[in-house]
Order: structure tokens, then C-alpha cells, then sequence
């Protein structure tokens, strides 16, 4: 009797508060809550693998998604699943055995928490948070432009398929239960000749302050197209005008918006031809920027500082393709349309689709909240969505 008695002790837990775990003792059961290579939607567990209980699992409306099970001293016939709020989401029948998969499915929008507890005692054995949501559709035309003036602005790939682009992107936007669907405006899947290149750099030069510019404009005006709409170009420069001249020796600029994407401690090309030079940013004041340095030379009121960009949200999307691999350039697309279409903010988090760079190292969107790049505070990337 003294070993059983021993072995209830060391396993048996009663109700109440749980201590951290991926999964918790209950009687002589353990049951472990883990991310299920059948789900159909996303898991977050928020970067504390030795805890469950704070993890994220995100379902649609009137779908099933899954959770793996892992019974330790018992079977599905010893445990129970019950959610806090059976309006929002509710557990499937649990197959038979100790190790499955258990369906969860979607009710109305909202959050509640699925329990695993012993049948016969009720007592806790651990839980998971579910999030059910109604779907995002993220649907878009693309227009793929040269300017047969310039041969600096024809494609490197002009015939992308654009169709293989959602294939890419929907295993990870579906996370926030979101899709994407796109459309080629052109029917034979080419490239549209618009003289848009007016300053003949070979660029799309986008005007920061103006949302876009001349150039922009001449390529929008060809594109009338209902709905959300994304612009594909070779290459593009963003920029930012002097709003006053800046003589040799110099140690602050002004430029023509006080709201600028510009990052102090960080350098950026100003000017152009043989009085181009880099600067780099000490401090921001409005409009004002303070440089670390003297100019080296003079320039006038009107001469471009440049911010490098991959891209431009709005109505439409721009997409530069530059020297991206054509994989990155597919991505490039759930980023921009995370801007326009979701609502997302760009975070410094290289495990997001909505990293600032083109360098990200994953592609999730997260219900941990990331740290945003250029604004203050986090972002919980699958609350933030508007539905």
C-alpha cells in the first residue's frame, strides 16, 4: 500500500490553480494540448513552449480545426473536453485511444477556453484558449507595367503567374483566418506598355508626401478596375523633396512632410549626379531633420532624399520587383495587402509576414502581439483584422 499511496501523491492534483505546463496532472492522468498537423486554421503558443494554457488556437466560423491529444495513464474515455462558452467555439466527439487528434469547431466570432478534465472527478487536467472568426477575404487585381521608353523599367518576369501567388501565401494568412484571392488584368497573363517614366531614371519615383505623384498617376489612370489592385514595376525610388535649399557645411535639413518613415540613427541617399552624398539622421523635429554630419555639398530646394521601400500600400498596391528572387516577390504580396487589405502595421519581428524588410526569416501572422517598427506599442496581428 505504501507504494500505491506514493504514486497518488506524486500525480494526483486537485482543483484549483494549475502551475505552468504544456500539460498538468490530473488523478493518473497527464494530458497534453499540442499543435495538430491536420489543423486547418492557426496555433500560436506564444513563444512559451513549457505552457499551454496561454497558447492560441484560431478556427472559422462553422469550420473544424484540430488539436492534438496526448493521454499519459489513460484513454479518451477518461477525459472530458467542455469549452467556457459554447456559442463561440465547441469540441468534437474524441476518437478512441490515448494520442489523437480532437476536432474543434467554430461557432460565432469570439474567445473561450477548451478544458480537458478528468470524467469522473471534473478535476482540471489542462486548457487552451480558442479564437473563432469570421474569415477575411483579401481579394486583389494585379497589373504588371513597363515603360517601353525607358529600358530600365521592363520586367524581370512579365509574366508572372499570379495565379501560384495565394497558393503561396494562404497556408500562412490563414493563421488569422484570412484568404487571398487574386486576378490577372491581363487575360493572356503579360505586362502593360504605359509611359509612366517621365524623369527617365528607370524608376517609378514615388513621392512619399503625395501618396505616389505624376508617376503613380499616369499608371493609376490606366487602371480603373474596381476593388483592391496591386501594381507590379521593375524598379522604384521613394522620395522625399527638399522643401529649401541646403548649402555645403550644413548640419540639418528640412524636407516636405513632417511625418516621415525616416529612422533616426539610419542613413539615406540625398541628391543625385556628382553632389549625390549619404546622410545620416541624428534627430527628427517635424519637418526638420538634424544630420550627424556637415553636408558635403550644396543643394537645392526640391532635391530627392531617398527612403528605400519595397513597396506602397493604398489603392493600388505598388510591388517593386528589383533583384528579389521571384519567391520573395510573391511574398512581397501578402505584406503589402496586410497593409492595405488587413489593416496591419509593419512590426520588427522577423517571424511575421508583416516584418518590416524583405528579410524576413517566417511568414506567420501571430496573436502574440509584435513590436511595431515605426509606431509605438504592439500589434495582436489576428485581433487587429477587421471583419
Amino acid at each position: 500500500m505504501g507504494l500505491i499511496e506514493d504514486m497518488m501523491r506524486s500525480t494526483c492534483r486537485l482543483p484549483g490553480p494549475t502551475r505552468p505546463g504544456a500539460s498538468v496532472h490530473c488523478a493518473l492522468l497527464r494530458v497534453t494540448f499540442s499543435q495538430s498537423t491536420a489543423q486547418t486554421y492557426g496555433y500560436d503558443n506564444m513563444d512559451t513552449p513549457g505552457d499551454v494554457t496561454d497558447d492560441h488556437v484560431s478556427v472559422k466560423i462553422k469550420a473544424t480545426t484540430y488539436i492534438h491529444v496526448k493521454i499519459d495513464g489513460g484513454t479518451s474515455t477518461d477525459v472530458e473536453f467542455v469549452c467556457d462558452n459554447t456559442s463561440v467555439a465547441q469540441p468534437g466527439a474524441a476518437p478512441a485511444g490515448a494520442e489523437f487528434d480532437l476536432p474543434v469547431n467554430g461557432q460565432d466570432p469570439g474567445a473561450t477556453v477548451l478544458h480537458a478534465r478528468q470524467k469522473t472527478s471534473h478535476t482540471e487536467c489542462t486548457s487552451i484558449n480558442i479564437n473563432t472568426y469570421k474569415e477575411k477575404q483579401v481579394t486583389a487585381a494585379v497589373m504588371k507595367v513597363y515603360d517601353s521608353r525607358t529600358t530600365g523599367t521592363n520586367l524581370r518576369f512579365p509574366h508572372l503567374d499570379v495565379s501560384s501567388i495565394p497558393t503561396l501565401i494562404n497556408p500562412k494568412y490563414k493563421d488569422a483566418v484570412a484568404v487571398l484571392s487574386l486576378t490577372d488584368q491581363s487575360s493572356g497573363g503579360g505586362a502593360f506598355d504605359i509611359p509612366y517614366d517621365n524623369d527617365r531614371n528607370g524608376k517609378l519615383t514615388w513621392d512619399i508626401a503625395a501618396n505616389g505623384g505624376s508617376e503613380y498617376n499616369a499608371i493609376t489612370s490606366q487602371f480603373t478596375v474596381a476593388g483592391q489592385k496591386v501594381i507590379i514595376v521593375r524598379d522604384m525610388v521613394s522620395v522625399y523633396f527638399l522643401a529649401a535649399a541646403a548649402a555645403k557645411d550644413a548640419t540639418s535639413i528640412t524636407i516636405n512632410s513632417s511625418d516621415s518613415f525616416l529612422t533616426v540613427g539610419q542613413s539615406y541617399p540625398l541628391g543625385t549626379g556628382t553632389t549625390r552624398e549619404t546622410v545620416t539622421i541624428q534627430s527628427k523635429s517635424g519637418s526638420t531633420l538634424t544630420l550627424a554630419g556637415k553636408l558635403s555639398n550644396n543643394h537645392s530646394n526640391g532635391e530627392t532624399l531617398e527612403f528605400p521601400a519595397g513597396g506602397w500600400g493604398g489603392n493600388p498596391i505598388v510591388i517593386i520587383e528589383g533583384t528579389l528572387a521571384e519567391d520573395i516577390l510573391k511574398w512581397t504580396f501578402g505584406h503589402e495587402l496586410g497593409h492595405a487589405v488587413l489593416g496591419l502595421a509593419d512590426v520588427s519581428a522577423t517571424e511575421s509576414i508583416m516584418n518590416y524588410s524583405q528579410g524576413w526569416t517566417d511568414h506567420r501572422l501571430r496573436y502574440k502581439p509584435l513590436p511595431k517598427k515605426y509606431k509605438a506599442g504592439t500589434e495582436n496581428q489576428w485581433e487587429t483584422i477587421s471583419r
